[in-house]
């Protein structure tokens, strides 16, 4: 195959995301429950590592070198946010009514989105505050 052509880059990651929907699907649930806040945390580090590492594409310097691919890990980041709010929101001793919850709520959703801003990334960082719907 080689990658000469696109569509066999677009075969091989679609083989890859086959492998990963099913790894996906076998993993118990408590496992991403467990994960979460650890997650959250490498995605921010990513993050943060693009300021350092980081390689500029388009303008924005947000995107990870690794060889056969660039990683934006701000997209791989809105997932780990996703997780890691939902376990913050599901806390039995979180009282959204009260300020403070507010607070490290609206933390968790936007520092990555913070970020996005810093490398140039707006429109990416306009995804984030979908997280407004659930808080």
């Amino acid at each position: 195959m080689g990658f000469k052509k696109n569509y066999s880059k677009q075969f091989f990651y679609f083989g890859a995301c086959i492998i990963l929907v099913i790894f996906i699907l076998l993993t118990d649930s408590k496992f991403f429950t467990a994960t979460a806040n650890l997650s959250y945390l490498i995605g921010i580090f990513l993050i943060l590592a693009t300021f350092v590492a980081g390689k500029e594409i388009k303008g924005s310097k947000s995107w990870i070198p690794l060889g056969f691919m660039n990683l934006q890990p701000v997209e791989l980041c809105k997932i780990f946010t996703s997780l890691a709010l939902a376990k913050y929101l599901s806390m039995p001793e979180v009282n959204f009514t009260k300020t403070r919850s507010q607070l490290i709520a609206a933390g968790i959703a936007f520092a990555p989105a913070v970020f996005s801003i810093l490398q140039g990334e707006t429109g990416l960082a306009l995804v984030y505050f979908s997280f407004l719907i659930p808080m």
